[in-house]
């Protein structure tokens, strides 16, 4: 794969990150009980458009929250062969956390997902199923 495809795929996969944070966000309430009641609400609003193509290279499948601690987790599938990969897996995800961590810090969208510390995990698998990477983010909270 030449640099031009590899750039453009990590392009896509960090539009794809921050599209779909952008989406978790929807309403605003408190207490933990409605924070996780939320995030499940907007992790089933969410399943309901998926399969969602994000871009030419990457699919939403779905969502799924899980507890102890509050994660609202993205599953993608990346429409390569992993066997076939010409990227360096390891400098993709390190771009792309890099980008998804800096949207969960600075962007308006993701307050209540700040505010409520709910942590972000994304897990992503090649056309075929075999595992390409994941990781998770905490948002950083504004100390002003």
């Amino acid at each position: 794969m030449d640099s031009h495809k590899k750039k453009n795929i990590i392009r896509y996969i960090s539009f794809a990150i921050a599209f779909t944070m952008t989406i978790a966000v929807s309403v605003m309430c408190k207490g933990n009980n409605a924070v996780a009641s939320e995030v499940i609400k907007t992790s089933e609003e969410i399943n309901k458009k998926c399969p969602i193509t994000i871009d030419a290279y990457t699919i939403l499948d779905n969502t799924t929250v899980t507890e102890n601690p509050l994660t609202l987790v993205y599953l993608y599938t990346v429409r390569v062969n992993k066997d076939s990969l010409t990227v360096n897996l390891d400098e993709s995800k390190k771009n792309i956390m890099k980008t998804t961590q800096n949207a969960a810090d600075t962007d308006p969208q993701m307050a209540y997902i700040r505010d409520n510390s709910v942590l972000l995990k994304y897990h992503y698998k090649d056309k075929n199923g075999k595992y390409l990477f994941d990781f998770t983010i905490t948002p950083k909270k504004n100390t002003k």
